[in-house]
Protein backbone atom coordinates (compact mmCIF):
# COMPACT_ATOMS: atom_id res chain seq x y z
CA UNK A 1 0.00 0.00 0.00
CA UNK A 2 2.84 2.42 0.85
CA UNK A 3 4.47 1.83 -2.54
CA UNK A 4 1.15 2.56 -4.28
CA UNK A 5 0.86 5.87 -2.42
CA UNK A 6 4.44 6.84 -3.23
CA UNK A 7 4.04 5.91 -6.90
CA UNK A 8 0.78 7.88 -6.99
CA UNK A 9 2.58 10.92 -5.62
CA UNK A 10 5.31 10.68 -8.24
CA UNK A 11 2.70 10.19 -10.98
CA UNK A 12 0.79 13.24 -9.82
CA UNK A 13 4.00 15.29 -9.81
CA UNK A 14 4.63 14.21 -13.40
CA UNK A 15 1.31 15.75 -14.48
CA UNK A 16 2.07 19.11 -12.86
CA UNK A 17 3.95 21.84 -14.70
CA UNK A 18 6.68 23.27 -12.45
CA UNK A 19 5.95 26.92 -11.71
CA UNK A 20 8.81 29.15 -12.96
CA UNK A 21 8.97 31.04 -9.65
CA UNK A 22 9.90 27.85 -7.79
CA UNK A 23 6.76 27.94 -5.64
CA UNK A 24 3.04 27.72 -6.39
CA UNK A 25 2.89 24.49 -8.38
CA UNK A 26 0.51 23.06 -5.77
CA UNK A 27 -2.13 25.56 -6.94
CA UNK A 28 -2.64 23.41 -10.05
CA UNK A 29 -4.20 20.89 -7.65
CA UNK A 30 -6.76 23.45 -6.48
CA UNK A 31 -4.96 24.42 -3.29
CA UNK A 32 -4.72 28.10 -2.34
CA UNK A 33 -1.42 30.00 -2.29
CA UNK A 34 0.74 29.43 0.79
CA UNK A 35 -0.88 31.38 3.64
CA UNK A 36 2.41 31.70 5.50
CA UNK A 37 4.07 33.24 2.45
CA UNK A 38 1.08 35.48 1.73
CA UNK A 39 0.84 36.78 5.31
CA UNK A 40 4.51 37.08 6.24
CA UNK A 41 6.28 37.44 2.92
CA UNK A 42 8.52 34.59 4.05
CA UNK A 43 8.46 31.03 2.72
CA UNK A 44 7.12 28.24 4.90
CA UNK A 45 9.26 25.09 5.38
CA UNK A 46 7.41 23.36 2.52
CA UNK A 47 7.39 26.24 0.01
CA UNK A 48 8.74 24.89 -3.27
CA UNK A 49 8.31 21.22 -2.34
CA UNK A 50 5.65 20.43 -4.98
CA UNK A 51 7.65 22.28 -7.63
CA UNK A 52 10.73 20.34 -6.54
CA UNK A 53 8.95 16.99 -6.95
CA UNK A 54 7.61 18.10 -10.33
CA UNK A 55 11.18 18.81 -11.47
CA UNK A 56 12.44 15.59 -9.85
CA UNK A 57 10.19 13.29 -11.89
CA UNK A 58 11.44 15.06 -15.05
CA UNK A 59 15.04 14.34 -13.98
CA UNK A 60 15.65 18.08 -13.65
CA UNK A 61 17.50 17.62 -10.39
CA UNK A 62 19.39 20.92 -10.42
CA UNK A 63 16.12 22.80 -10.82
CA UNK A 64 14.61 20.61 -8.11
CA UNK A 65 17.46 21.51 -5.75
CA UNK A 66 17.02 25.21 -6.53
CA UNK A 67 13.35 24.99 -5.56
CA UNK A 68 13.90 23.02 -2.36
CA UNK A 69 17.12 21.12 -1.47
CA UNK A 70 15.32 19.29 1.32
CA UNK A 71 12.57 18.34 -1.11
CA UNK A 72 15.16 16.81 -3.41
CA UNK A 73 16.47 14.69 -0.50
CA UNK A 74 12.89 13.71 0.35
CA UNK A 75 12.19 12.77 -3.28
CA UNK A 76 15.27 10.53 -3.46
CA UNK A 77 14.34 8.99 -0.11
CA UNK A 78 10.79 8.33 -1.35
CA UNK A 79 12.12 6.79 -4.56
CA UNK A 80 14.53 4.50 -2.71
CA UNK A 81 11.78 3.52 -0.27
CA UNK A 82 9.42 2.73 -3.16
CA UNK A 83 12.00 0.50 -4.84
CA UNK A 84 12.82 -1.16 -1.49
CA UNK A 85 9.15 -1.96 -0.84
CA UNK A 86 8.54 -3.27 -4.38
CA UNK A 87 11.63 -5.50 -4.26
CA UNK A 88 10.51 -6.80 -0.86
CA UNK A 89 7.05 -7.61 -2.23
CA UNK A 90 8.46 -9.34 -5.31
CA UNK A 91 10.90 -11.38 -3.20
CA UNK A 92 8.24 -12.15 -0.61
CA UNK A 93 10.40 -10.80 2.20
CA UNK A 94 9.15 -8.24 4.69
CA UNK A 95 10.95 -4.92 4.53
CA UNK A 96 9.73 -4.02 8.00
CA UNK A 97 12.63 -5.48 9.92
CA UNK A 98 13.87 -3.67 13.00
CA UNK A 99 17.12 -2.78 11.20
CA UNK A 100 15.23 -1.22 8.31
CA UNK A 101 12.94 0.73 10.62
CA UNK A 102 15.94 2.13 12.52
CA UNK A 103 17.62 3.21 9.28
CA UNK A 104 14.31 4.65 8.05
CA UNK A 105 13.94 6.67 11.25
CA UNK A 106 17.50 8.02 11.08
CA UNK A 107 17.16 9.01 7.41
CA UNK A 108 13.76 10.59 8.12
CA UNK A 109 15.27 12.79 10.82
CA UNK A 110 18.21 13.73 8.58
CA UNK A 111 15.83 14.74 5.76
CA UNK A 112 13.68 16.70 8.21
CA UNK A 113 16.81 18.43 9.48
CA UNK A 114 17.82 19.37 5.93
CA UNK A 115 14.33 20.75 5.29
CA UNK A 116 14.46 22.86 8.45
CA UNK A 117 18.03 24.06 7.77
CA UNK A 118 16.95 25.02 4.26
CA UNK A 119 14.05 27.01 5.71
CA UNK A 120 16.25 28.85 8.19
CA UNK A 121 18.77 29.52 5.42
CA UNK A 122 16.09 30.92 3.12
CA UNK A 123 14.80 33.25 5.80
CA UNK A 124 18.33 34.38 6.68
CA UNK A 125 19.07 35.01 3.00
CA UNK A 126 15.91 37.11 2.66
CA UNK A 127 16.82 39.23 5.69
CA UNK A 128 20.46 39.66 4.65
CA UNK A 129 19.35 40.58 1.13
CA UNK A 130 17.26 43.43 2.46
CA UNK A 131 13.76 42.06 3.03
Amino acid sequence: MAAVLLISGFTLAAFLKPHPSGVGTHQQLGFPPCYFLALSGLPCPACGMTTCFSHFVRLEWIDAARCHPGGLCLAFFALITTVWILVSVIRGVSCLTSDYLEVFAVISFVVLGIILLNWVGRIAWIYWSGF
